[in-house]
């Protein structure tokens, strides 16, 4: 009978507990970026009436951001000459901060 565990079943669970932590921290990253900083980043643009339509929790990259950003809004705004205008504001974790793109 033996007693406690071996180094691959110590190792296998580290990795597993590790996978875990890292999921739930990179899904945490998400949720501390809300609506009102796509907003405040495209006034903060020069343009105005901003209102968010969409929000891309998932797969950013594929919505124009880069790999590097949590979270792509589609914002619809307006410019400077009060043209209605769709802008996309990808955003990475609190620490990443916000960027506005144009079309």
């Amino acid at each position: 009978m033996r007693r406690g565990f071996t180094l691959v079943e110590a190792a296998v669970a580290l990795l597993i507990a590790g996978a875990v932590i890292g999921g739930g921290i990179i899904f945490a990253s998400r949720k501390f970026v809300d609506d009102g900083d796509a907003t405040k980043s495209v006034t903060a643009a020069g343009f105005t009436e901003a209102k968010v339509v969409a929000r891309h929790n998932v797969l950013a990259s594929r919505n124009g951001c880069s790999s590097s950003d949590d979270v792509a809004f589609a914002v619809l705004a307006k410019d400077v000459a009060g043209k209605a205008v769709n802008v996309t504001v990808c955003c990475g974790a609190w620490y990443k901060g916000c960027a506005v793109k144009t079309k």
